[in-house]
């Protein structure tokens, strides 16, 4: 069996910053796990994978988004990116993947535009019109739906616009992971005035990442993430090697198992370069 775990960033102005986690891994087929720590909607997913593309559309719970597909060798090029539809929310590849991430939206946008083509080619004829009719009512259905959730309160575009502060942005997201899993007790004891959790990416404690706040009395000054690795000699993904920390959970063995630790700026958001 194979896995694969690829972060997923967003470029800015001001550098990286980190917007979930997607697992791949290989049995008799392609099994995979989307973990983003802040809500996307609408939100699609485009894996390729040896020049395959494969489409997630209209994903609804971008928090433990599960899915499972046909083998794929994991061996090849990887390249991923996660869209609300109109742009591109976040990115991730492995290293010897050449496309860039306006590829994979182009994949996007073509799947969109045949299943659209494929909605609308009904015979002409009686029975061609009733499905028009009965799928222009289901279209308008769901658009009350999403207008109803846009109207509730405040919307989510609303309140990234009304805040300056990043961590209040996802506060929902990482409180809603730190109430669902198990506190990392041991490191909590190790590094006062922090807390962690472990998060399950597979269904399994054993394939895990950690979730950390830094915090300052009782402001959260940083977020983290740390992936597990059995000691510091294997590398971190390319994509993190600038912005990681190793962290031995025995600081007196060299030998130590820990995790490969990324900080993030609460405020800003931004990945703080070590």
């Amino acid at each position: 069996m194979l896995r694969k775990v690829l972060v997923l960033n967003k470029q800015t102005d001001d550098g990286q910053i980190t917007k979930g986690i997607l697992s791949v891994e290989n049995g008799d087929k392609l099994f995979g796990r989307l973990r983003m720590f802040e809500e996307v909607f609408p939100a699609h997913l485009i894996i390729k994978i040896d020049g395959k593309t494969l489409v997630f559309d209209n994903i609804k719970d971008v928090f433990n988004f599960e899915f499972e597909t046909v083998f794929h060798n994991l061996n090849a090029p990887i390249g991923a990116i996660l869209t609300d539809g109109k742009n591109i929310v976040a990115s991730a590849k492995t290293e010897d993947f050449c496309e860039d991430e306006k590829t994979l939206f182009d994949d996007f946008l073509q799947f969109e535009n045949m299943s659209k083509t494929k909605s609308m080619s009904f015979d002409d004829n009686l029975e061609g019109e009733n499905l028009k009719e009965e799928n222009n009512m289901e279209e308008n259905n769901k658009n009350e739906e999403i207008e109803k959730e846009e109207n509730n309160d405040e919307s989510l575009s609303e309140k990234i616009e009304n805040t300056d502060n990043f961590f209040e942005m996802i506060k929902p997201s990482i409180d809603k992971l730190f109430d669902e899993n198990k506190h990392f007790l041991e490191l909590e004891e190790k590094l006062d005035g922090t807390e962690w959790v472990k998060v399950p990416y597979n269904g399994e404690d054993s394939d895990h990442y950690i979730l950390g706040k830094i915090k300052e009395g009782d402001v959260v000054t940083h977020i983290c993430y740390g992936m597990y690795a059995k000691n510091k000699t294997k590398l971190p993904p390319e994509n993190l090697k600038e912005f990681c920390q190793w962290l031995p959970l025995n600081a007196d063995d060299e030998d130590s198992d820990g995790y490969f630790v990324m900080y993030q700026d609460a405020i800003t958001g931004e990945n703080i370069v070590l």
